[in-house]
């Protein structure tokens, strides 16, 4: 049998065990010692080749096929990662040039078909080698060496300077990236400040951010444990993240500003896409403007979001010149801004919003609009205590998107109050029961809040002023349907539409008999038949259960609400030239409650209103006597009440804004206490935490509860 060496040795040229060789390294990676022009000679070694790996260097030179290079790059790869195994360790790129890896059945047809004998020696003399697993089978120290000096190229750009390779392939990768990031931040500040930035800078620095926010974005959406790793990752980069967005948040646009030569653009009213510099900038703006999105919608920290949204508000007009990347940042604000989050982040993504859509009213306004009040009226549905605040800031935001356009905000306003004037029909006319819970429902209750507000918030209303009759006359509706003591708070909620409408509008609207139609719907002499826990809030609930109807809480509360509301509207009225003939019904029917009312405390409550607006009557009556102009000349009404008002000495508006300065005082203790107490007890969590944390929680544990434990007598 033939050995491995005298099997070789036929294939040798005669030459070649005579001479001596010169064996020459496959491996892409340069020698530590090589220049990178190749110039350098390389030793001779004098032994004879002997070993499989050697007979593939010299049998290289003599050009052999596509096949065999193939099979040779396998084998020796197979081999070589046989030997690492045993405890050495070589670094080597020859499979990187051989392609793809193949599977093991298709290498052993391969080389059955090419060469059956040398097939058949391989498998009696080292079977082992035939054994391809998928891991020899890898090429991961070809793309490992390739993945290190690609990171140097990137390095390389990004600070301007040419690195050495060898040593970026030594060395971790990110390391690399994130030691000359932080030298090419300071190249490009001092740059920036000394005003001999350019283009190419410019380039660099939103490279270096989208380089670096990729990672971090990458894995959001994908399996928690992706998202944790990722996040791990990441915790390293993200100092260097937001040095880079502040870098950028502070000189990009001044920057480009002074290359392209924007302010002709401005002057002319025209599209940064003109100007004769933009191509060079516009693909690295693009992908800026892309990784900023991902960012915002993969929701990472809040500071560097905040930061992030406010250089999009500076960079607008640039924005605006990728319609396509506009919509996607439009659709990651908007989700960003329902969310319950940062303050400040909330109030930054609406900014954005807003100013985008004063961009291009005809393009943006109205797709901004539209998913706004669709995001406000889906938060609205779910409306709570703890949701409350977040709704009302919706609310608010929306009012000044709809004020940009008061002819598309009359279109919208329109066809909300039809589409509730529908639900009040069926459900009032029709007797459809099925519409009943929508008509009762917050959607409805604060989509009415909304177009309230825009009359509270906009003070010309132009065409908006003929929609102010029919929101009036459908809130009456839906107070006329809610007559029941369950749906009070409903009533409630609507009588404080028709007062924010009565004041903004300066419109006379009949309020008082609303609040007056309690009294004569409710006893308030029943006993309760138990005690209630805590006070009711009106200001969550839309509707009593039949519990709470029969606990104390049930009246106190009404009785606290009409109390308010009764003391708003004599307050409003106060200055009305009207105002002895406006109380006069309120005053006959609180006296009439008086008189049948058994508890001192509401009695106390209404009786303090009754003096009041018989005082504020009996001032309003002398003053109006002492003037000489007639009842018909609205003009000379209009000033004299104004005048009045200027002096502020009405005895029921003094009264308003003394109860009004102690329910403030009274708000802000209360919310004081309750910070103490959500302090305390996460005090309270945090020390528990520290003492699971200790070593010795569970040994002081069992002894606190062996001291503790009562010994047990004997029979």
């Amino acid at each position: 049998m033939e050995t491995l060496d005298e099997f070789f040795h036929k294939f040798e040229e005669p030459e070649a065990s005579k001479q001596r060789t010169n064996v020459p390294q496959l491996s892409g990676k340069k020698r530590k010692g090589e220049r990178g022009n190749g110039n350098s000679k390389q030793q001779a070694v004098d032994t004879e080749v002997e070993t499989l790996d050697e007979f593939f260097v010299s049998f290289e030179k003599q050009a052999p096929s596509d096949s065999e290079m193939k099979f040779n790059g396998k084998v020796t790869m197979a081999k070589k990662r046989k030997s690492r195994d045993k405890g050495g360790r070589e670094k080597t790129d020859e499979l990187a040039s051989t392609g793809k890896p193949a599977k093991p059945e298709k290498v052993r047809k391969i080389l059955h078909a090419e060469d059956e004998a040398f097939a058949s020696f391989l498998e009696n003399e080292d079977p082992e080698l035939l054994e391809f697993q998928d891991e020899d089978l890898d090429d991961s120290d070809a793309s490992g060496e390739e993945g290190n000096i690609e990171s140097a190229n990137i390095v390389s750009e990004f600070v301007g300077d040419e690195n050495n390779l060898e040593d970026a392939a030594e060395s971790e990768p990110e390391d690399i990236v994130n030691q000359s990031l932080v030298k090419g931040v300071k190249k490009w500040t001092r740059l920036c400040e000394s005003g001999t930035a350019n283009i190419a800078t410019c380039k660099s620095m939103t490279r270096a951010f989208v380089e670096l926010s990729t990672p971090m974005t990458a894995a959001f959406g994908a399996s928690k444990k992706s998202r944790e790793q990722a996040m791990q990752s990441s915790e390293s980069d993200e100092v260097l993240l937001n040095s880079i967005m502040e870098l950028i948040s502070l000189h990009l646009k001044p920057t480009l500003s002074k290359l392209l030569g924007t302010k002709v653009a401005e002057k002319r009213e025209m599209l940064y896409t003109s100007l004769p510099k933009w191509t060079s900038v516009s693909s690295a703006l693009q992908k800026y403007f892309m990784a900023s999105c991902k960012v915002i919608e993969a929701n990472l920290q809040y500071d560097l979001i905040y930061k992030l949204l406010k250089h999009l508000i500076v960079m607008r007009s640039y924005l605006r010149c990728f319609p396509k990347v506009t919509n996607q940042v439009i659709a990651a604000v908007s989700s960003l801004w329902v969310q319950k989050s940062n303050a400040d982040v909330e109030l930054s993504a609406f900014l954005l919003l807003e100013r985008i859509a004063k961009l291009d009213m005809e393009v943006y306004h109205q797709e901004i609009v539209r998913k706004a009040i669709a995001a406000y009226q889906k938060k609205a549905s779910a409306s709570s205590l703890d949701t409350l605040s977040k709704i009302a800031f919706m609310q608010q935001c929306v009012v000044q998107l709809l004020a940009l356009d008061l002819n598309y905000t009359y279109k919208l306003m329109f066809d909300s109050v039809k589409s509730i004037v529908l639900l009040v029909k069926a459900v009032s006319i029709d007797k459809k029961k099925e519409s009943q819970p929508e008509l009762c429902s917050w959607k409805t209750v604060h989509t009415l809040y909304l177009w309230v507000s825009v009359f509270a918030s906009i003070k010309n209303f132009g065409i908006l002023a003929s929609l102010v009759y029919p929101i009036v006359e459908t809130i009456k509706e839906i107070i006329n349907f809610a007559s029941g003591p369950r749906y009070y708070p409903l009533r409630f909620h609507c009588i404080d539409m028709l007062v924010i409408l009565a004041k903004s509008t300066g419109k006379f609207i009949p309020i008082f008999q609303h609040v007056l139609d309690i009294f004569s719907q409710t006893d308030f002499n029943v006993r309760p038949k138990k005690l209630s826990v805590r006070p009711f809030n009106l200001s969550g609930t839309i509707r009593f259960s039949e519990q709470d109807l029969s606990e104390k809480g049930f009246l106190d509360c009404v009785v606290e609400r009409m109390y308010r509301l009764l003391l708003e509207i004599m307050s409003m009225h106060a200055y009305s030239i009207a105002s002895p003939e406006l109380f006069l019904l309120p005053i006959v029917h609180i006296r009439k409650f008086l008189k049948a009312c058994a508890n001192k405390e509401y009695v106390q409550k209404f009786k303090q209103l009754v003096e009041k607006m018989e005082e504020n009557a009996q001032f309003i009556s002398t003053e109006r006597e002492k003037v000489a102009f007639s009842i018909h000349d609205s003009n000379q009404i209009a000033k004299w009440e104004a005048s009045m008002e200027k002096e502020g000495k009405a005895p029921a508006a003094l009264f308003h804004k003394r109860y009004v300065e102690i329910e403030l005082k009274n708000k802000a203790v209360r919310e004081k206490i309750s910070n103490q107490q959500k302090n305390s007890k996460q005090r309270r969590k945090d020390r528990k935490r520290e003492d699971r944390n200790k070593p010795d929680f569970h040994s002081r544990k069992v002894k606190k509860w062996k001291k503790g434990k009562k010994p047990v007598k004997s029979a």
